[in-house]
């Protein structure tokens, strides 16, 4: 008799093949206290986390995120920990962003999560500003950025572009170095922005003396040798060797 399956072995190939995505994960510790956080997925440390996470730090970690998936974060020694459940995840190529804080008036932990789609064909510096401050009365306010005057020799009354940013989301800029500092006035910070490098600009802290309001950025690069020849990627795991796009809005002249 004939077997009628021995026919094309080509007829029982997959016709449509399931998508697969990069997505890679960023955690941020803006949670302060001296006690430094431990992070793990269902359970189990996670890979880069060999060592705790200090308050301020940011980490890249290697981890291939699943709905469902439940990460559970640790304060040594303080009995804080808090849980976050993946959620839904992007049908795209994408940087997960994970930042860890403190709640308004609690202990307890709260969170802020953003996911960007990886960089496009732009050269220009991404920039991510994120308010981690317990929301005091009337909100979190925005964010002043200007050119900085990085030359004595330059007239401070020179006219110098001023941006007023809103916190939480995301913008493309221009190579320069320039001056940030929050609505409030409290914290500054001058910035050092690489074309085609992308940072986390945190505001940070919870207005004590021990933790006083600032803004850190990450990576906080200064030397373009260092960066470019690879000892910055050994120093900022998380943002100067991935390719993230960070594009909402753009700086205008």
């Amino acid at each position: 008799d004939d077997d009628s399956s021995s026919g094309d072995s080509s007829s029982s190939s997959q016709i449509v093949e399931p998508m697969s995505f990069e997505q890679t994960l960023i955690v941020c510790n803006a949670y302060p206290s001296q006690s430094e956080m431990i992070v793990s997925k269902n359970g189990e440390r996670m890979a880069n986390m060999s060592s705790p996470m200090p308050f301020r730090e940011c980490r890249h970690l290697t981890t291939q995120l699943q709905p469902h998936d439940k990460l559970d974060l640790m304060l040594l020694g303080l009995e804080i920990h808090g849980s976050f459940e993946v959620g839904g995840l992007p049908s795209s190529d994408s940087v997960l962003l994970l930042v860890v804080q403190k709640r308004e008036q609690s202990h307890l932990i709260n969170f802020k999560s953003f996911a960007f789609p990886l960089r496009s064909d732009t050269q220009d510096a991404q920039l991510a500003v994120i308010d981690a401050f317990p929301t005091t009365e009337g909100g979190p306010g925005y964010l002043r950025m200007e050119d900085a005057l990085t030359d004595k020799r330059e007239n401070p009354m020179r006219r110098r572009r001023l941006e007023e940013l809103s916190f939480n989301r995301v913008y493309s800029v221009e190579q320069g170095t320039y001056d940030a500092v929050t609505s409030d006035s409290i914290a500054r910070k001058m910035m050092k922005l690489w074309d085609g490098t992308d940072y986390i600009l945190l505001r940070t802290g919870d207005g004590s003396n021990e933790f006083p309001e600032s803004l850190v950025l990450y990576p906080d690069i200064t030397d373009l040798h260092e960066m470019r020849n690879g000892a910055a990627c050994a120093s900022w795991p998380l943002l100067a060797c991935l390719n993230i796009l960070f594009l909402m809005l753009s700086l205008g002249p």
